[in-house]
């Protein structure tokens, strides 16, 4: 454990696409009785648009800002616990290490590959099996450090979903 955890605190979960960040978090919001949202739901929702139609029409950059807008948002809400887009961190690490418990919930890249629908993924559709696990292996190496610095507990979630559950609850010690 890198510090304890300050009562009514958002938790954030970060991680990879596909890593399991929306369906474990929401099974721990509601563990814990607290209110659940997805940045990348709640983008959808603000801007009328899918994440791969943003990414096809405006860019990533233009989602990127409205990320930005989003997770400041949703951290002012708070307490809350929120499964951010797994490229949240490249211009929001900060805003996230302050008003938020990190939960960074890792997973092997062949682990997603095996299980993740690319198609709503922007960075990952269009691929060759052998290209989007190249893909996912580059994003890995690029957002790891950023992963690394900002997580106040890392769980791996490489079993069921309910093991990750029992594993974050109890790095929470809830």
């Amino acid at each position: 454990m890198k510090n304890d955890i300050e009562p009514m605190k958002n938790i954030a979960f970060i991680g990879l696409p596909g890593c399991g960040k929306t369906t474990v978090s929401k099974k721990v919001a509601a563990a814990l009785g607290q209110a659940w949202y997805d940045s990348d739901l709640e983008i959808e929702a603000q801007s009328g648009m899918s994440i791969p139609r943003i990414f096809a029409e405006k860019g990533e950059e233009y989602f990127r800002c409205l990320e930005s807008r989003c997770i400041a948002g949703l951290l002012a809400k708070g307490p809350a616990v929120i499964a951010l887009g797994g490229g949240a961190i490249l211009h929001n690490g900060s805003l996230i290490k302050e008003n938020a418990v990190v939960i960074y919930l890792s997973r092997r890249v062949e682990s997603i590959i095996a299980t993740l629908p690319t198609d709503s993924r922007p960075l990952l559709s269009g691929k060759a099996p052998a290209e989007t696990l190249a893909a996912l292996q580059a994003l890995y190496e690029q957002r790891r450090q950023l992963y690394e610095d900002l997580y106040d507990f890392r769980v791996d979630n490489e079993g069921s979903i309910e093991e990750a559950v029992k594993e974050v609850l109890a790095a929470l010690k809830i």
